[in-house]
Order: structure tokens, then sequence, then C-alpha cells
């Protein structure tokens, strides 16, 4: 690639190609190298880019000479906007990353999902690609390359034709301080870029027009990999009468003009009250006069350190500028200062243009040069409609002293990052998200949210549950009859809330039936060996205990408890119908077998003391379950009224049992009587 200083045109030294199996053997060696670097911590992982972020300042000599060969900066604008920043952008991105990268405990309900816990892991994504463009050819890298390497991703740069030698200068000091082809780069065109994202990356991050984004996002589409786009800007600033004026004549200036117009989020329009227009303008001009730019040739030529504004980076764009302020005054702007080219090389003046109207092609389409267009109001409503009224919306900013208003004004543009009394420096704050609406881009650049597209989530659920789950095979009425008691439930349904852990029990015993009636009688029982047989295991030994100390219901305790519920709920004076004894015995078999040490023995207390009830309360012996069902009646009522707070409590044990069993075998919002 030959390219050519913005400063004076001459040729500077030529960058080869990438070819595109070139590209293709850089991405294969970063996805072997990325693996060994997501394994390292996140600490070794930081230490290495700050280490790295130190040689670019200690060396800072060296870059800056290359951004002034390949963008014509002066020597403070890339250090105030670029050469000083790395070290703390590594530090300020390591604060944003390490808690979004920690494993975060997954929520899961207890009653639902049952002895189930889980973890969010957030994992690198692989290989990323990052396309950059010229206008800040080594900040351009800080926001994306930096938070990728951190997550453990490996990634390949694609730094822009006009400006390799930084790229490459970039690259070369962090590879000193990182394993090998965990950052490499690749040079080309707009051929390099398709290159790149055709390779077999993960995912790309790319910066630049609104154009290129829509072509980039859908290859990335094509490939089915994550994209950022981070795209083209047409801020807006909106003063209003009541603002601290000379700060915002120095406020306006400098983001009208900073990088000689070409920043993303410079201000590119500017709305101004009526009833103070003339004055802002009259002290803007006399400002933006002052600002300093390269008039001369040859010898005449200034020094750098001697200029304020820089050159437009490439011809096409010097060509942009010079379209969009001669259109301009063909349609009735006013040049009120600036507003041609000058130079030996890709110089325009700092310009001021008057009496833009909404339609012009300035007031519309980004210029990205040192023109700041100026659109008469009169008053703050009509400055935000016409501001929202644009295909861009990545900043915007309103001017005023009268700070409650100005939020609320400002918090009613449609834009990425809405600012009072200043413009678009939080693009220098990892913490802070750097994104916009419409033309501008979906993508996020800084902040948390730009790590969910370095990062994936992975979710490691563990199930401690020695039973089967409810939902699960053979499907059959008691699990469409959970299905509609779940839906209930969600509606306020008291009841069917309640019937729901007992048929889900019920369904989890019909799982595992279902699968252990299946089994083949050909298996063969595991044959363990004499020490294992022999190993001792207190954990074992206890738990062999509790299974002692939890023998099934006996049938005569089956009958009592099936006696008791009976009085209980479906007496003459009750609404239920009697049940069928045996499916009422299982029921109570299946649910004292689920109940945990010890809470079980409260159930068989209960039935017991059902059982005991004609001697306890009559001091008679007479079995239970063969009196009349008036007399069984009258003793569950007995017990109700009872002094004894046991044989009370008693009571309350068999009709939660029975009101389980009945709400678990009626079906729902009918009672359906069975016959003996």
């Amino acid at each position: 690639m030959q390219t050519f200083s913005p400063v004076d045109l001459l040729p500077l030294p030529c960058v080869p190609d990438s070819s595109a199996s070139e590209v293709l053997v850089k991405v294969r060696n970063a996805r072997l190298a990325q693996p060994l670097w997501a394994q390292m911590t996140f600490d070794e992982r930081a230490k290495c880019l700050k280490l790295a972020g130190k040689a670019m300042l200690i060396r800072r000599q060296e870059v800056m000479q290359l951004i002034h060969e390949e963008a014509g900066k002066t020597p403070s604008e890339m250090l105030l906007s670029e050469v000083v920043g790395p070290l703390q952008y590594i530090k300020d991105w390591i604060k944003v990353a390490r808690p979004w990268l920690k494993p975060r405990k997954l929520a899961i309900n207890p009653l639902a999902f049952p002895k189930k816990k889980g973890v969010i892991e957030m994992l690198p994504r692989g290989v990323v690609g990052v396309i950059a463009p010229w206008n800040y050819p080594l900040g351009n890298f800080f926001k994306p390359v930096f938070a990728a390497l951190l997550c453990g991703n490996s990634v390949v740069v694609k730094p822009s034709e006009y400006a390799p030698r930084t790229g490459e200068w970039f690259v070369s000091v962090l590879n000193e301080f990182l394993p090998q082809g965990v950052l490499s780069i690749v040079q080309g065109d707009r051929s390099g870029g398709i290159a790149l994202i055709e390779a077999g990356i993960d995912a790309v991050t790319f910066t630049g027009s609104s154009a290129s984004g829509v072509a980039v996002a859908q290859l990335a589409a094509q490939k089915l990999i994550p994209c950022s786009v981070e795209l083209g800007g047409k801020d807006a600033a909106i003063v209003l009468s009541d603002c601290n004026l000379d700060r915002t004549v120095a406020g306006i200036m400098h983001w009208g003009l900073h990088n000689a117009g070409q920043a993303c989020g410079d201000i590119e329009r500017v709305f101004v009250e009526e009833s103070i227009a003339d004055l802002f303008i009259e002290k803007l001009v006399s400002a933006v006069r002052k600002l300093r730019t390269q008039s001369g040739e040859g010898e005449a030529a200034k020094a750098l350190d001697q200029v304020d504004v820089g050159p437009a980076v490439t011809p096409a764009q010097l060509q942009l500028i010079s379209d969009h302020v001669a259109e301009a005054v063909a349609q009735g702007a006013k040049i009120l200062c600036g507003g041609k080219k000058v130079g030996r090389g890709l110089w325009f003046e700092p310009t001021v243009l008057d009496y833009c109207t909404p339609r012009m092609r300035i007031m519309q389409e980004p210029t990205f040069g040192p023109v700041i267009p100026l659109c008469r109001v009169k008053d703050a409503e009509e400055a935000l409609n016409l501001a929202n009224q644009n295909d861009y919306g990545l900043n915007g900013s309103v001017w005023s002293e009268d700070e409650s208003r100005a939020i609320q004004i400002a918090a009613r543009l449609n834009v990425g990052t809405a600012f009072v009394n200043n413009h678009a420096f939080t693009g220098a704050l990892p913490s802070a998200p750097w994104t916009g609406v419409k033309k501008s881009g979906y993508g996020i650049a800084n902040s948390e949210f730009a790590l969910a597209h370095y990062t994936r989530p992975r979710t490691l659920v563990v199930d401690r549950k020695k039973t089967a789950d409810g939902w699960w095979l053979p499907m059959n009425s008691m699990a469409e009859e959970m299905g509609h008691c779940l839906a209930e439930a969600q509606l306020g349904n008291l009841g069917a809330a309640i019937k729901i852990p007992f048929l889900m029990f019920r369904r989890e015993k019909t799982a595992l039936e279902f699968v252990q009636q299946q089994k083949k009688t050909s298996e063969h029982p595991q044959v363990k060996g004499a020490f294992h047989q022999a190993k001792f295991s207190w954990s074992n030994f206890f738990l062999k205990g509790l299974e002692k100390l939890h023998p099934s219901l006996f049938d005569f305790e089956l009958e009592w408890g099936f006696a008791a519920v009976n009085a209980i709920f479906a007496g003459a004076d009750r609404a239920l119908k009697a049940q069928p004894k045996e499916e009422a015995k299982k029921f109570f078999q299946d649910f004292y077998q689920s109940m945990p040490f010890p809470a079980f023995l409260s159930i068989r207390l209960a039935f017991w003391a059902a059982g005991l009830a004609p001697f306890l309360i009559h001091k008679k012996w007479r079995r239970f379950e063969r009196l009349p069902l008036e007399e069984r009646i009258a003793l569950m009522d007995a017990f109700s009224k009872s002094d004894s707070y046991v044989l009370r409590q008693m009571i309350l044990v068999l009709k939660m049992n029975g009101s389980f069993f009945y709400s678990s075998t009626t079906r729902f919002h009918q009672v359906t009587a069975y016959e003996h």
C-alpha cells in the first residue's frame, strides 16, 4: 500500500497488503493461541496489558511521529486525544471487566426446581476481528482490543489503509508482553476486512462509516457471528439563551473543530436561540478566526506545534468537506470565516457557516471536517425537534445554566449519549457506554454492556435430586392436570397452587415406576472387590440407621388413616364423596415415604392417635376403623375441641393428609365420585 502524508502529500513508506491466505494463517494461529491465553487468570492477563501500556507511554515519541505522518495531527492534539491514553484505558477496563467475568449464581426457584443449582460463566468468544478507521490511528484500538484481550480472546486487527504503520507499532509493542499469536495484524483496504471476516473469526468489531458498517454487518450475518458496529454521527448542540456564553462558545468551538472535525462525536449542527444568536455567533467567529492552521507552503509552512487545527486525512474527505460548504453557500448559507482549502496538503480552514437550513446536506449528512454550521431557532422546542430530525443519533448536547430544564430537554434527544454543558468526552471512559441509534449503529464500544460482545454466557447446572422430575415422560392425565394447575396458580388460584407439589410428587413416582417396569431381568449386578466390600462408611451407616427408623406404614395404620380422613372429609354433611380405600392407602404410604426424617413421624403419630381415639376419648378399646361413620366423625370433632395440644395437632396432620389426597385425586374444577 502506498500512502501519502496529509500534511504535505509526500509519499510514505509502503506497507505490503496481506493476502487472503496470509489472513487465514493469522486467524488460524490466533485460534491456536487463544485457549492458553484464556486459561491464564484475569490478573495475569491484566498484568501483561499494563506492562504494554507503560511501554507505550515510555516510547510515545515513536508513535507520535507515525501519527503525524499518517494523520497530520499536531503534537498536543495527538497527545491529549490518543497517545497518553493506553495505560489509563487499560486500568479502567480492568475495573469494568473484572466483575463482569466473575461467575454469577443462577436464580432457580427451589419449589419449582428442587435440589438444583447453577452458575453462569462468561466465556471468551474465541478469535475477535477488529477493523479500525483512520481518524484516531492509535486510540481507535483502545476500546475493542483491550476489552477483548482482558476477556480471554485472541485478536486480529486490521488498521485503516491510511494508517497502517501506526497499527503495526501498536501490535508490536503489545506483542512484547503477550504470548505468541494472541494479537496479530493484517493489512489492506476493504478487501482485507472482507478476508478477515471470511477467515473464520468468532466476532467482529467495526468502526467507520454507516455504509461500510452495513456491508460488514451483512457479511457477519452470513457467517452467523456477532457484529458490533460503531458508525458515523451528525451530533447536534442546542444553545439556549440562558447559557454561560463564553464557556459555551469555547465548548462548541472545541467539539466542532476537535481533530479537524474528524470524529464521529464532533458537533456538526448547532441550533442557537434567536434571542442570543447574534452575540453568540459574533463571539464564536472571533474565536475561530484566531485558530491557526497551515496556509503556507515550503519554507512558509508552519511547524505543527504552531498549528491548532490539522488537515483532513484523505483526499476524498477533503473533497467532501469542500462540496458540503459549497452546496450550503449556494443554498443561502453565509461563510463567516474560513471556507476554503489552503496549503500544499489536505488543509481546510476552520469554518463557521450562518443561516444554514435544516434540509441542507451539511445539516443532514456527516461532513467530518472543520466546519461549524449554525441554524437559528425561535426556542428550545424547535431546536429539539430539528435535532431529532436526522438519520444519525450518536450524541447530543444542551447548553444552559438552568440545569433542571436542560436535563429535561437532553432526556428527549434521540441519541446514545445526551450531555448538558459538554459533549462527547465519555468516549474516553471505559465505564460509560459509547453507542448510538439509527445510522450511528447499534454497537456498544465501552462499559460492561460492550463486554457482552466479547464474551458468551455458559450456564452450568447441577441436579442433586435422586428422584425423577414431575414433568418427565410418560405423559398422562395427571400430567395434564398438573399443567392446568400450574396455569391457574399463576392466575391466583390458591387451590390449584396447593395441588401442585402433590401432583408433582405423584408424577415423580410415576416416571420412576415406568422405567423400573422396563428394566431387563438379564442385568448383571456389579461385582465389587473384597476391599471395597469391606470398606466402612460412616455416612452409609448413618443413612441405613435412618432407614430403619423410617419403616413403611403397616396396613392397620393405613386403615386408621383412611377411616379418619374419610370421617373428616366425606361424612354425611361433607361436600366430597368418599374415595377408593386402596387408592387412599397408596397415597398415604407414598406421601409418608416422601417425607424426610423426622417429619414423617407426625403422620405415623396422627394415624395412631386416630386408631386409639376410642380409648383416648371414651376410655374404651374398640377398633376405630370398624366404628360407624357417625361415631368416627364425633371422635374427630372431639380431637378438634380437645384441651390437649397434642390431639389438636394430630387432627391438623390428618386434615393435611386428607386435603392433599383429595386435591391430588380430584380433577381440577370438578369432584369425581369413585365407587368402592
